[in-house]
């Protein structure tokens, strides 16, 4: 087993083949950047963004929509700024405000004809909540062996209610991982019907997950010294 920490701060478990990825959430393709290095050209990507700054993907395609509860609407989106990946459909912001079409997840698994998904990363900026129930679960675990998702309940306490319970219904069909110490910031939930993991494989993951937190925290003790 060998885990992978992508540049966008995602984790998943490196799979020997052509894999099938689908980004939610594209930004400047840090996860394509990360997947690209590893695997060369041996992997097939549809990927959805919805700031439409954000159009080039060297390899598959590239979908300007919003992710959302339902395709074909029009829904305010807040562009951040300095254009950094923290725009959003919920988290309003004083900024440049546009409309964007929107596609659901189920809408968004058809336009990748992909059969099984090995990879779905999911960083939408607070539209998680939207998507992530238990119908949608029931679906992603008959196609899907891999989901990274970022939460975004750091920006709004008020969500923290709402995160543990979606993560609690991933408890059945997936073994659940947490790579933020203080957030649920970085989660990675493993399909148990792709993966029969061992008790060596969740002592691997965490050892990797405790090496690279370990690894910040000496980074960012330098930093200060040095400043």
């Amino acid at each position: 087993m060998r885990l992978i920490k992508t540049k966008d701060l995602h984790y998943f478990i490196y799979q020997k083949k052509i894999i099938n990825v689908i980004d939610f959430g594209f930004h400047a393709g840090q996860l394509e950047n990360s997947i690209r290095s590893i695997y060369s050209n041996k992997y097939r990507m549809v990927a959805f963004e919805a700031n439409p700054i954000f159009k080039k993907i060297k390899k598959g395609k590239l979908y300007n929509y919003l992710i959302a509860k339902e395709s074909g609407k029009t829904k305010d989106f807040w562009l951040d700024e300095n254009n950094s990946g923290a725009s959003s459909a919920i988290f309003k912001k004083k900024s440049k405000k546009i409309k964007v079409k929107t596609i659901s997840l189920y809408d968004a698994y058809k336009l990748s004809h992909f059969k099984t998904i090995d990879l779905l990363k999911i960083d939408i900026e607070g539209s998680e909540y939207e998507i992530l129930n238990k119908s949608s679960l029931n679906f992603l675990k008959k196609n899907t062996s891999q989901i990274a998702v970022e939460f975004h309940a750091f920006l709004n306490i008020n969500l923290e209610k709402k995160t543990a319970k979606i993560i609690n219904l991933f408890k059945d069909n997936f073994y659940i991982f947490k790579f933020s110490f203080f957030t649920s910031g970085s989660m990675l939930f493993v399909n148990k019907n792709f993966y029969k993991l061992r008790f060596y494989n969740f002592f691997y993951i965490y050892f990797i997950k405790f090496f690279f937190g370990f690894k910040r925290f000496v980074i960012r003790k330098i930093k200060n010294m040095v400043i």
